[in-house]
């Protein structure tokens, strides 16, 4: 498993655009992408926890799939 804070892993955030409906401002962070494989997961808000890395859908053959954080390879991998 990688950190997806090591400098070969590659991950954009997605801001909000004119015309998007996705609840935020225009300009404001809305999704967490994939660079490799475009897999992507919605950002939530200062209140909510759900965005996360780890929860990117990667494609089958996506080199990146192994990326996780160190809060998720802590509690479940015990890395």
């Amino acid at each position: 498993m990688r950190s997806f804070a090591a400098p070969e892993t590659h991950f954009r955030i997605e801001v909000s655009k004119p015309g998007d409906h996705d609840g935020h401002q225009v300009g404001e962070p809305a999704r967490l992408e994939c660079d490799e494989c475009g897999a992507s997961v919605p950002i939530d808000g200062p209140d909510g926890h759900e965005t996360a890395v780890d929860e990117l859908p990667h494609s089958r053959g996506c080199s990146q799939r192994d990326v996780k954080s160190a809060w998720w390879m802590d509690h479940y991998a015990g890395v």
